[in-house]
């Protein structure tokens, strides 16, 4: 304790007290010690400015219609999935929401299903690039439209109209266009990504060059900030980057992840049992799978040598099952059905030669289970009506997969939905297959349905049911 006029020291308060007292004459409390100077400091610094992408966003993110937007990942990476849940939710994530919604597609997927009953304003599904795609009365400019080119992704690098959607289309025209591709780099022309005011990136993990690509020229000498901000919004199953290259957009929110959450959506994944957001496809044959359980059990080729060993098994063997009927003969050929059906739009086919899409319509199909080379098995017939599912008929009431994958695959790329009677009207050991594919294609045609006929037959007395098809077709 220091008195403040000797600055002498004690250790006590109360000694220096009495000292200051006995000392300096004076029986007031010596007044406290002045307070040391406090050497001025600079202010604080300012927080340091978050770089670019990396600010938290300001608010929860919305498509500002109209705008375009590329999807861009491989196979099942969860792109159809994402264009899904965006229109699921357009009434919180589109600004202003819309009021038409048209899917373009090539083949059909089953998701469609899925967004055919969870999307409003309902959509409609159109197959392949309409022809009046350009005219006013496809898309009225007085109703705010969305359109959807789902993997058209080889049409529309050649068609000029899905570049004018990108250009002057889509703010002259009150639409919103969304673009999902395979390849963000997949065509020489760069109109459509320089148009584009939203890229959202799923990760290739065997070619990243277009994400390093786009990276060097939104961020020159700074690239390696785009991956970095990629690598985290890839790194969890079917993660993506969103880039918003709106003009309005601030340069801290141009890069987005996660912006489904954000208007209720939980984060789902896929399995094995979901349904897959693309086609299956082989990339050898393009045979399409429904599960990609059957792509990875399939090798192109394959089929054909089991069959062939098959063929040799059974007729080395001395099985004469009155139910196996796929080496008997057949008792009309090729020719006999053709003439059995004319003026009917009806064609006669082998396995191989069912065709992949069906385009006009109504149109029959009777076709050999077996292949071009091979003798001939057995018939059946696929009707593609104008309206409604397609339709696979077989006089021994089996399923289409019964006989080859392809055939449900090309119901289902048709349809999607499709139908089948499971009730067996001909014997096992009968050759009349044939003539139960004419009287199937006749009766179609008269308008009466596949339940139909197949009431008019037997489940039990099968002989009987012979019996009554050649009095009918003597």
């Amino acid at each position: 304790m220091e008195c403040p006029t000797c600055h002498r020291l004690f250790s006590r308060r109360d000694v220096m007290l009495r000292h200051y007292r006995n000392q300096h004459g004076s029986g007031n409390t010596p007044p406290p010690p002045p307070v040391p100077a406090v050497e001025e400091q600079p202010p604080p610094p300012p927080p340091p400015v978050p770089a670019v992408g990396e600010q938290p966003p300001s608010g929860p993110f919305l498509f500002r219609h109209p705008f375009t937007m590329i999807v861009s990942g491989p196979t099942s990476c969860g792109k159809t999935h994402f264009v899904a849940k965006v229109l699921r939710e357009a009434e919180a994530m589109c600004e202003p929401a819309p009021q038409r919604i048209v899917w373009l597609y090539k083949r059909w997927q089953p998701l469609y299903d899925v967004v055919r009953d969870g999307v409003h304003p309902p959509v409609e599904f159109v197959r392949g690039i309409p022809a009046d795609l350009e005219s006013d009365d496809f898309f009225d400019p007085r109703v705010r439209n969305v359109v959807v080119l789902d993997d058209l992704m080889t049409l529309a690098s050649k068609d000029t109209r899905i570049n004018d959607l990108f250009t002057e289309g889509s703010h002259h025209r009150n639409l919103s266009v969304i673009a999902i591709y395979q390849n963000l780099y997949f065509g020489k022309d760069p109109t459509q990504r320089r148009n584009c005011h939203y890229m959202v990136l799923f990760d290739n993990p065997i070619d990243r060059q277009p994400v390093a690509t786009l990276a060097r020229q939104m961020y020159p000498g700074r690239s390696e900030h785009f991956l970095r901000q990629f690598d985290e919004a890839t790194r969890r199953r079917h993660g993506y980057l969103l880039v918003d290259v709106k003009p309005e957009t601030p340069e801290t929110e141009r890069l987005r992840t996660n912006v489904l959450t954000g208007a209720g959506e939980e984060e789902t994944t896929q399995t094995e049992e979901t349904t897959t957001n693309d086609l299956i496809a082989c990339e050898e044959c393009g045979l399409v799978f429904v599960h990609r359980r059957g792509l990875e059990e399939h090798a192109c080729g394959r089929e054909e040598e089991e069959r062939v060993s098959k063929a040799r098994r059974l007729d080395s063997s001395e099985d004469t099952s009155e139910y196996d009927t796929d080496e008997d003969a057949l008792p009309m050929s090729d020719a006999e059905l053709e003439e059995a059906l004319e003026g009917l739009p009806v064609d006669v086919r082998c396995a191989e030669e069912l065709p992949a899409d069906i385009s006009h319509r109504p149109m029959t199909y009777v076709v050999n289970t077996d292949t071009c080379d091979g003798p001939g098995k057995h018939w059946v017939a696929f009707h593609f009506p104008s309206t409604g599912p397609a339709e696979f008929f077989d006089s021994l009431g089996r399923s289409p997969e019964y006989y080859h994958r392809r055939f449900r695959n090309v119901l289902i790329a048709n349809g999607p939905q499709y139908r089948f009677s499971t009730t067996q009207v001909q014997p096992g050991s009968s050759d009349t297959c044939g003539l139960y594919c004419v009287h199937f294609v006749k009766m179609r045609y008269r308008n009466i349905s596949m339940e139909d006929i197949v009431k008019d037959f037997s489940p039990r007395d099968l002989m009987s049911n012979d019996d009554k098809l050649l009095a009918l077709y003597e």
